[in-house]
């Protein structure tokens, strides 16, 4: 399946999508972290049917002590990119616990090759 230049430009704002991201940046952000204890992949279900308050929660769990163990730089880049994301989502009321659609996966696998380029 290829994807138009006309259909990504939709997705961009796709709510669904965006949640995938941000799943993506959570996830990578926890692995960053040694001997942390949470998968974020085991809220997988829960998040695509609640996905405001599981990121809320997933975030306080995974961003507690992760300001500790990354550089400035990345705790920087990984909260800018958040903020940047959930901007996205605030003009059309998005940030909501509205169930995800399949769209969630793309965003989800598409940033997770980015998130190596903050690791590094």
């Amino acid at each position: 399946m290829t994807i138009l230049k006309g259909e990504y430009k939709m997705l961009e704002k796709d709510r669904s999508y965006l949640f995938g991201r941000l799943l993506a940046i959570l996830e990578y952000t926890a692995t960053l972290a040694e001997g942390n204890d949470i998968r974020v992949s085991q809220y997988a279900n829960r998040y695509t049917k609640h996905p405001r308050t599981t990121f809320a929660m997933l975030e306080r769990r995974v961003m507690t002590d992760m300001y500790r163990k990354l550089t400035i730089e990345q705790y920087d880049q990984i909260q800018d990119l958040k903020a940047e994301i959930i901007a996205t989502m605030d003009g059309t009321d998005a940030f909501t616990d509205e169930e995800l659609t399949e769209s969630y996966l793309l965003g989800y696998y598409m940033q997770r090759p980015k998130m190596v380029a903050i690791a590094r």
